[in-house]
């Protein structure tokens, strides 16, 4: 459960597999040696051979996908995306000084750091600075990188101005009668 990355060989649209949300980088903040991403929720279709990072509520979600990544090669080109860079091969090495994540942490990459497919790494050199003001505008959360390495949520606008998504993952306008997720919550609107 919790924070990684994908990198799917074919087109997945949000919402098929509940449980599951992913990220685009917006961009970056660096303070001394403390590293902050800004991320901002993908709630359209995830492209093929586009990476993202992923946040997953059920381990079953999560290994759903890399299953079909290892059985699916519909695509065999990845791209990259604010310095998320994708990989389709196993024991693929990484360039000490690039980023991932693992184990729910932003851990820096040394001298036989690999990703296997399906996976991708951050290159901090291609992702944008970022105006905090522009990205607390936006649905947006922050993965920091700081003494603890751990993975941090922030509070965003959406606390106060809910958005409401149905069980397929779509936004809903006006909610009425039903289950809707709000916040990463299930909620029952009466």
């Amino acid at each position: 459960n919790g924070y990684g990355t994908i990198c799917m060989p074919y087109d997945i649209v949000v919402g098929d597999r509940t449980g599951a949300t992913f990220y685009n980088i917006l961009g970056k903040k660096k303070e001394d040696t403390k590293i902050t991403l800004y991320l901002e929720e993908e709630t359209g279709t995830l492209k093929a051979g586009v990476p993202y990072i992923f946040h997953n509520d059920s381990e079953n979600v999560y290994m759903y996908y890399l299953d079909e990544v290892i059985r699916s090669k519909a695509v065999t080109d990845f791209t990259s995306h604010n310095g998320l860079i994708g990989n389709f091969d196993d024991n693929t090495p990484i360039t000490p000084g690039m980023y991932i994540i693992h184990e729910n942490k932003i851990k820096k990459c040394g001298i036989g750091c690999t990703i296997n497919q399906g996976y991708a790494y951050i290159d901090l050199n291609k992702v944008p600075l970022i105006n905090e003001e522009t990205a607390k505008a936006k649905n947006t959360i922050k993965l920091t990188n700081d003494n603890t390495t751990a993975i941090d949520n922030v509070k965003s606008e959406e606390e106060t101005n809910p958005r409401y998504h149905n069980i397929r993952g779509q936004q809903v306008a006006s909610p009425r009668k039903g289950l809707y997720i709000v916040n990463g919550k299930k909620i029952i609107m009466k």
